[in-house]
C-alpha cells in the first residue's frame, strides 16, 4: 500500500499476466483528493540509451526518440516551468524497430503522456505517464504492457538458468 501524507491518500499498484501481457492497476477505496487532481498519477521510465536512435508510435504515428532533451516546455503565469508531452494517446509503442527494446503500453481509459525527463534532470528518463482520474474509487487506472521478444534469446536464457 502506498500513500500520500498531505493529504492522506491511501492506493495500491497491482499486476496481474494475462493475454500475453501484464496489466497493471492502481486501486483506491476513495477518489483523487482535490489537490492532487492533475497530479497524482502513474509512470513508466524508460532509460534513455538505448533508445537513441529508434521511434516511437502514439496512436498510429510515429516520432523518433530524441538523443538530446528535446522537450516543450511552457512558462506559468508564476515564472515556473512546465513540461508539455512530447505525445498523447491511448496506445504508445517504444522501439517497434528493434525487437530486443519493442515495448507496447495502452489504456483503455486515461491518456498515456511521454515526455523527456531529461529537461528538468540531467540524469532524466524518458517517462511515460498516466494520471489518475477525479471522482472514481476502486480501479482507477489499469495499463496493458507487452514486450517483443526474441525466440533464440529467449530459449538460451532459460537453458542458463
Amino acid at each position: 500500500q502506498l500513500k500520500y501524507d498531505h493529504p492522506n491518500f491511501t492506493y495500491q499498484i497491482q499486476g496481474q499476466l494475462g493475454d500475453g501481457g501484464v496489466y497493471v492497476s492502481v486501486w483506491t477505496d476513495q477518489t483523487v483528493p482535490d489537490n492532487l487532481v492533475g497530479v497524482a498519477g502513474l509512470n513508466i521510465e524508460f532509460i534513455p540509451m538505448p533508445y537513441f536512435g529508434h521511434t516511437y508510435i502514439m496512436d498510429g504515428k510515429a516520432g523518433v526518440i530524441p538523443q538530446y532533451p528535446d522537450d516543450k516546455m511552457t512558462v506559468m503565469k508564476t515564472g515556473g516551468i512546465e513540461q508539455n508531452p512530447i505525445a498523447v494517446g491511448k496506445k504508445f509503442d517504444i522501439a517497434p524497430d528493434d525487437a530486443e527494446r519493442h515495448i507496447t503500453v495502452s489504456s483503455t481509459e486515461q491518456d498515456l503522456m511521454f515526455y523527456d525527463g531529461r529537461n528538468k534532470a540531467q540524469n532524466g528518463c524518458f517517462v511515460l505517464r498516466s494520471l489518475l482520474p477525479a471522482g472514481k474509487s476502486g480501479k482507477v487506472l489499469e495499463l496493458f504492457i507487452t514486450a517483443e521478444t526474441i525466440p533464440e534469446k529467449t530459449l538460451r536464457y532459460q537453458k542458463k538458468n
